[in-house]
This record gives C-alpha cells, structure tokens and sequence, in this order.
C-alpha cells in the first residue's frame, strides 16, 4: 500500500524536505514506508549553512527537555534492547570487528559519529530514545565526537543536544558528508535517498572502507525492491542496491519490545565494507 499524501514544507535555509505529518510504525510496516516521523530526508539542492527556523530561548523549555532526555537516557540503559546490543558489542563480535576496521582503515584515528535525521526530540518519544542510543553508544564505543543534523531541529532542541555533549552541525550538507577518517553513520530511519546520496559521495573502496552505517537495513530494502520489481521510494537508488551486495550486515534487536523501542529501531542494522582497495566498483 502506498503512503498516504501528506503535507510537505521547505525551509529555504536547507536541502532536506520536511513532512509535516506524522505516520505510525507498526509491526509489518514495508521498508518503502519506513522513515522517522518527521523527516523525509529527500535530497534535492546545493549544501550551504544551516540555522534553525526558530531563534526563540526558552530557559523552562530547554530544562524540561532536558529533564526528558535525562530520563531517556536512563531507560534506554536499563533496557533489554540496550544490553542485548552490548552483547553485540562484545570482542571478539562481528560489530567490534568492523569498528576496528574502520579504525585501521585511518591509521587508527579518532572515530567520529555522525547523526542524520533524529528528528524532533521534543515532540516525539522515539527520536529521544535514538538520541539517547547515540549518547550511550558513543560513551561505549569511544567516539571522539558526535555531530548531529537535522532541519526539523529548533534552537531549543540544538542547546539541549550540545549541552548532552555532541555538536549541531551548522552546515547542512545534504547528507552526503565526504569520508577522510574513521566515521560512523547513525541515520535512524531515514529515507532511502539519503542513504544512497551518502554511499554516492563515498563511492571508493578507501572512503568506503572507512565508514559504518547504523540505520535502516540495506538487506530490507533490497528483499522489499526484489518483491516488488521496482522500488516504491520515489526516486532510484542505485548505489543503496549495490552497496547491500558489498556491506556485512549485522541484525540489530528490538529486545523483544512491541512498543517504542521496536518504533524507534525497528529494521535497524550495522552495515560495514571490508573491500580490496584496487576493485573496481560500478559506475552507477
């Protein structure tokens, strides 16, 4: 079933188109209409600085939120879904593994984590619990830093994310961040073009080989185009196809939770490259 017609806005200061809608996940809900609640993530456009829409402080409303990601954080570790993924996590794992490689990749340089498409933490739970993952796991795994984008985000939501340690990025590059060190791509849910504009950018074995990607399951999206001879997303992605042939996927759980935690990381993978630096990869 197609997605229903929702209204769409730009901001004229950004590249990514914005959904204003918001559309339930539930369980069998098909990869083609898997996307965060309020991002479409569509590419489109010139990169160019990035500030929110909104300039408005309120002191009561970024402690409150504040007070809500605290929380946050608190029942993602608590969670069996979370100590399910530091299982994971465990050396020697295939997860571990791929991080190391990345590592090696740069000369073992500082891993940096990238955030597209978190979506608005103040209104929706889910984009709260993803957040607190990415806290949680760049605690964990040793990130040196970790940036976040998205053009839904408002000056209140910017101050509370940096004052949880990470950096709001002030320059929207359509999701198509070039690769040059260790880097791992946290994109929860975002939409299939962004995941193929970001591979595009990528498109080598030695930038390939240097990232890892947290997010939708490549593996999902191939099964989904398979099933239905063409994909349904909008626009083609060739590089997302191909690149399922060449990643090493590894499943994240939901710890068998029906509610949030499976809204949040439903169909969520690691996708990592291990490829010969002299192969020759299509020209898409």
């Amino acid at each position: 079933m197609a997605a229903p017609d929702v209204p769409i806005t730009q901001n004229p200061n950004e590249k990514w188109m914005i959904v204003t809608a918001r559309q339930n996940r539930r369980r069998g809900k098909p990869i083609s209409q898997l996307h965060h609640t309020t991002d479409a993530l569509i590419r489109g456009g010139s990169a160019g600085p990035w500030t929110p829409i909104d300039t408005e402080m309120d002191p009561e409303r970024e402690s409150n939120l504040l007070q809500k990601m605290r929380s946050s954080l608190k029942r993602v570790e608590a969670s069996k879904f979370y100590l399910d993924l530091l299982q994971q996590l465990q050396s020697p794992s295939p997860i571990r593994e791929g991080l190391d490689k990345i590592r090696k990749a740069s000369d073992d340089a500082d891993l940096t984590m990238v955030v597209y498409g978190i979506g608005s933490i103040e209104s929706d739970g889910p984009p709260r619990l993803q957040l607190s993952l990415a806290i949680l796991l760049a605690d964990r795994i040793g990130i040196g830093r970790t940036e976040i984008f998205d053009p839904v985000l408002s000056s209140t939501e910017c101050r509370v994310i940096e004052a949880l340690g990470c950096a709001v990025l002030s320059f929207n590059d359509c999701g198509r961040r070039a690769v040059h060190g260790p880097t791992l791509f946290f994109m929860p849910h975002c939409e299939a073009g962004l995941y193929d504009g970001l591979l595009e950018a990528n498109w080598r074995p030695p930038r390939l080989n240097r990232m890892a990607v947290l997010g939708n399951s490549f593996r999902a999206y191939a099964a989904h185009a398979s099933l239905v001879g063409r994909p349904t997303w909008g626009r083609p992605v060739p590089y997302l196809m191909e690149a399922e042939r060449l990643v090493s996927e590894v499943e994240v759980g939901t710890g068998g939770d029906e509610g949030v935690f499976f809204r949040a990381f439903q169909d969520t993978s690691w996708h990592f490259f291990d490829l010969d630096l002299d192969m020759d990869l299509p020209h898409l």
